[in-house]
């Protein structure tokens, strides 16, 4: 296929100009992206990991995704060879995928061996290999006088947040305080039923396990953040006969609560609501798919927040007086979402109607598509005489230029020259005198500022080329990096976000909107500790998960405590030995995500719920809808119940939440955008980046060195059994 392209690049992309309309069809607005994968690969160093790429423009995908004779419509066998690649490359990932599983205990225990030997020649350190330091002095018996003086200078030990350590740092607490010599008061204070970051390595199984050591137990039982019909709604909801388990664990309890307010939100309404989405018209006898229910959702949350807005909803003093009285404001607002995409589409909404967000913890800048896209320009800059990255970079959508307009410039040997001279002249002044002119300059040539601000939501991708090119010039600044060195960073740095998704880094978050008087939209994961007026919840009924075919971790019962266990045989967790494990596992999970959700309000909690194709499997369904004589049924039982319900009848099935003090109600889905205030100018927003170029601002950029540091296996490795394998595929 490389070959193919490269003898004859010219007649394929005229083949793709010409099909442009079907693939169009096929792809929607991922073409142009997606050809541009393709071309850098086939013009780069073709690396294996991304070989998928070719699949996209395949004979097979273009006939499945626009139903057209593709052999009519891109007649060249450049096509099928793509396929064909894709499919060697799978089959041969299948034969040695065992193979590589019977590596990977050996690998572990060698780079557990190595690392700390590396680390220490090269005078390098993490957190993890700190903690690891600490744990190996305080357990060594040759050590006795360093636990000795730690218990001399600490009468006591006090754990916070303790939920969400690890077995490792329990480990020298246990070792310190409880297991050596004579005994010292230790207090473990943390909430289980707020075990939330697993995927950060938090264990909530080490909690109980040091929770099972203790010899006494106390509870706090009032609630200092929300008012009491809150408090009590929420109580009732977990609290219902019908509810066996409410967290799904039996070692994690519910305990009622009491309030230290009472309401403090004006006009009174029951503060938490189950708000039932009825389905449109044309829809009303089958479930919602999700990308249809999230659309929905995301303008019917925008307009109940227009309506509480508007609706002279007003706070009242911390008693409940009228002495400190206020308006909501949209600072006062959050709405909690799990994912990147679910956050785009709440603040579109709120946009639509004139309602100003921002978004917090819900993405980080690096895994914004503005990465990429200036990526593939740097990477011009760095080696414009590869016409396939030229190509690429002019491709992206940052630059604008589409198929056509490429072909044009191609064949046109004059226009081509001049274009990558003035790409060679950026990559010069980027030598010359670093990053950020050369990046300045080369946007403002290309005309990217002009092209953006023309589009909708252009200033937010114009910020978010801002901050990557910040955190370049601090690695450039940091790393004495020069061109292709901060290239290999950038490529590195957005490997590591798309390996370690989920987890952000507070100095990479997007800011653009005023924080103050903007509605917060927030992930869940990051709302823990926090607390807001009122909240919105949109999308607690989808699930979220990624299925991994590689490492499994789950626990296993080890006389009264809980081990951890990493396996690496290449199975999927559905078909995994240990499968029913690591669904209860994931399950519990997500119901203590899901009661972090609904605690997170101080006066009032709005839940969005419906018949969608996913919801019976969520943690939210799971809740609803136990029957209390047999527990929950099945996932696809209750799926199958929804699916045979009108919304009216929903509504009357859930009418007994009411008696725990949840309302529920149902309204229709927004048909028409309700126009709130005026939208912010778009001048205004970005009239700090426009009218101010980058090379102005070098001097407001921190100067810190940036650390490429290794995967610290170690600490991942330190307190997991292995289940090591016998040979390729085998366990013994």
């Amino acid at each position: 296929a490389r070959t193919t392209w490269r003898d004859e690049e010219a007649t394929i992309s005229t083949l793709i100009a010409a099909g442009r309309g079907e693939l169009l069809a096929a792809y929607g607005r991922k073409l142009d992206e997606w050809l541009s994968e393709t071309v850098a690969w086939l013009q780069g160093d073709c690396r294996p990991d991304k070989v998928a790429v070719l699949g996209r423009v395949g004979r097979a995908r273009i006939i499945k995704e626009s139903r057209a004779k593709a052999q009519q419509v891109l007649p060249h066998p450049f096509f099928d060879q793509c396929d064909q690649v894709v499919a060697e490359a799978s089959a041969l990932c299948g034969d040695l995928g065992p193979w590589a599983d019977s590596l990977k205990p050996a690998f572990l225990r060698t780079m557990l061996e190595r690392v700390p030997i590396w680390r220490t020649r090269t005078n390098q350190q993490t957190y993890a290999q700190l903690l690891l330091d600490l744990k190996q002095a305080v357990t060594d018996d040759a050590r006795d006088a360093l636990r000795a003086a730690v218990r001399r200078r600490y009468d006591a030990a006090l754990i916070d947040e303790f939920q969400d350590t690890d077995p490792v740092q329990w480990a020298i607490f246990e070792w310190v305080f409880v297991d050596a010599g004579e005994p010292c008061p230790v207090y473990l204070i943390g909430d289980p039923k707020q075990a939330i970051y697993h995927f950060r390595g938090a264990d909530v199984f080490t909690y109980r396990n040091a929770r099972s050591k203790a010899h006494d137990e106390r509870t706090l039982i009032t609630n200092h953040r929300s008012d009491e019909a809150l408090v009590e709604a929420v109580n009732g909801l977990f609290l219902r006969a019908a509810v066996q388990a409410p967290f799904r664990d039996a070692g994690i309890a519910f305990h009622r609560v009491s309030a230290a307010h009472g309401c403090r939100l004006w006009p009174e309404a029951p503060p938490l609501e189950l708000r039932v989405l009825r389905r449109p018209e044309a829809a009303a006898t089958e479930p919602l798919t999700p990308e249809t229910a999230r659309g929905l959702l995301a303008e019917r949350v925008a307009a109940d927040i227009v309506s509480l807005l508007s609706g002279g909803a007003t706070l009242l003093g911390e008693t409940g007086g009228v002495e400190a009285q206020r308006p909501v404001r949209p600072g006062d607002v959050a709405v909690l979402v799990r994912t990147n995409a679910q956050a785009e589409l709440a603040q579109t909404a709120l946009r639509r109607v004139g309602v100003a967000s921002v978004r917090h913890g819900t993405a980080n800048v690096l895994k914004e598509p503005e990465a990429d896209e200036l990526l593939h320009l740097l990477r011009a800059l760095v080696d414009p005489t590869q016409r396939g990255l030229v190509r690429a970079a002019l491709a992206t959508r940052l630059v604008g230029r589409d198929a056509t307009a490429l072909d044009e410039l191609v064949m046109e040997d004059a226009r081509w020259e001049r274009e990558v001279s003035r790409i060679r002249e950026w990559g010069a002044l980027w030598a010359e005198k670093g990053l950020v002119p050369a990046v300045e300059r080369s946007l403002r040539e290309l005309d990217v500022y002009k092209t953006a601000l023309a589009e909708p939501g252009g200033e937010r991708r114009l910020t978010n080329v801002a901050h990557v090119v910040e955190l370049l010039h601090e690695a450039e600044l940091g790393g004495e990096l020069g061109p292709a060195g901060l290239v290999t960073w950038l490529e590195d740095r957005i490997a590591e976000m798309v390996e370690a998704e989920g987890e952000e880094s507070e100095e990479r978050q997007l800011r653009l909107e005023t924080d103050q008087d903007a509605v917060q939209i927030v992930t869940i994961h990051s709302a823990k500790g926090l607390q807001y007026p009122v909240v919105y919840c949109p999308f607690l009924w989808a699930s979220v998960g990624r299925t991994s075919v590689n490492n499994v971790r789950y626990h296993a019962p080890l006389g009264d405590r809980h081990e951890t266990v990493l396996d690496y045989t290449r199975l999927k967790p559905d078909a995994h030995p240990a499968a029913a494990q690591l669904r209860a596992e994931k399950d519990a999970e997500e119901m203590r995500l899901l009661y972090v959700a609904l605690t997170r309000a101080r006066h009032r909690c709005t839940v969005y719920w419906g018949v969608f194709k996913p919801s019976a499997t969520s943690a939210l369904g799971w809740l609803l809808h136990q029957t209390g004589e047999g527990g929950l049924a099945p996932g696809k039982q209750v799926q199958d119940e929804l699916a045979n319900v009108s919304d009216d009848q929903l509504v009357q099935k859930l009418r007994d939440l009411e008696l725990s003090g949840v309302r529920v109600s149902i309204d229709s889905a927004p048909t028409e955008v309700v126009q709130a205030a005026p939208p912010p100018s778009e001048a205004v927003v970005c009239a700090t980046f426009s009218d101010r170029g980058l090379d102005e601002r070098p001097a407001r950029f921190p100067r810190q060195r940036v650390k490429l540091d290794v995967w610290d296996i170690e600490h991942r490795g330190e307190h997991a059994r292995e289940r090591r394998l016998a040979g390729p595929g085998r366990a013994d």
